[in-house]
């Protein structure tokens, strides 16, 4: 199995935002596998995929939040603001385009709600109902 094939075609998937493929593009940068080590960018990617809702990530995060230091989360959140909201705004306006108008709109709602970090019970009920 060739392993930098694997974090090429996961990189590609996670520049397209599959949350899954940021969460493993994340643990790859962590361990070192495919690419060399880099804990600040797979904190990018945890950060990036745990927003978005992944279990995986979200435990990734929280242990890399464990043991990086403060200026070393500052580096990856700076990483994370120099991404391309518009591009990733323009991509989800359109995956969104696909789901009828209820869903859309519920999913809008839990997906603003955690990235203000305001998730609450109804959030995470609802993830659990629509298989997030």
């Amino acid at each position: 199995r060739d392993v930098r094939q694997a974090f090429q075609w996961f990189a590609k998937a996670a520049a397209q935002g599959v949350t899954k493929a940021q969460s493993k593009l994340g643990l790859l940068y962590a361990v070192g596998e495919g690419v060399a080590d880099d804990a600040i960018e797979a904190h990018r990617w945890f950060m990036l995929a745990a927003t978005a809702g992944d279990p995986v990530a979200r435990a990734n995060l929280a242990r890399s939040r464990a043991v990086l230091t403060a200026s070393q989360i500052e580096e990856a959140e700076r990483r994370l603001s120099r991404g391309k909201p518009m591009d990733a705004l323009r991509l989800a306006e359109e995956a969104l385009s696909y789901m009828p108008s209820n869903v859309r709109a519920s999913r809008l709602r839990v997906s603003a709600l955690a990235l203000l970090g305001l998730e609450d019970d109804e959030v995470r009920v609802l993830k659990e109902l629509q298989g997030w």
